[in-house]
């Protein structure tokens, strides 16, 4: 499960060159060598139409079960259903969660591990903490952003300033 990339569609990992992400496959080559069968998500909304729900654990825990079915489900490919999650930040955010429903959205799969580097357990501790930060600035841009697309009862109107609403979301554009 990856990490922050952005909420606009197009930054989606499977759109981007290895080369000018290298983290998106940070690990897998050992693991592939070794025979494993490595999958990744997009997550919702990244790389489709729709919006991104960005640090919705448990839409992106879904993803990521979605995606190790998609793998066993593959002509070709010789896997078992026992499977393990990692990812750091949002993608340690979405390991927690994927582990968390495992067994009761995909009791078909078997989980045996989860790792989880630097997850987000309190999306709005973190905007609390890093809201004077330029890296803060631009992480609670991208969520208030998918937040105000993603739930019905959240609205930009009511928390951004009017002038600052077009800033926010041109943040929220770019990856």
């Amino acid at each position: 499960t990856h990490g922050t990339v952005g909420v606009a569609s197009r930054c989606a990992p499977s759109l981007q060159s290895r080369d000018r992400h290298p983290m998106f496959g940070e690990g897998a080559d050992l693991f592939l060598e070794r025979g494993y069968v490595v999958v990744a998500t997009d997550y919702q909304g990244l790389g489709t139409p729709g919006p991104h729900p960005y640090l919705v654990g448990d839409v992106a825990a879904m993803n990521a079960l979605d995606s190790a079915r998609a793998a066993l489900a593959m002509d070709g490919v010789d896997a078992r259903p026992e499977f393990a999650v990692w990812g750091h930040s949002q993608g340690g955010h979405a390991s927690l969660f994927t582990g968390e429903l495992a067994s009761s959205y995909a009791p078909e799969l078997g989980m045996v591990a989860v790792a989880a580097g630097g997850p987000v357990p309190d999306p709005i501790g973190l905007i609390e903490v890093n809201i004077e930060t330029t890296i803060g600035k631009v992480l609670v841009s991208m969520a208030l952003q998918s937040w105000a697309e993603v739930h019905d009862d959240a609205s930009l109107d009511q928390i951004v300033a009017p002038a600052a609403r077009p800033i926010l979301r041109d943040i929220a554009r770019n990856c």
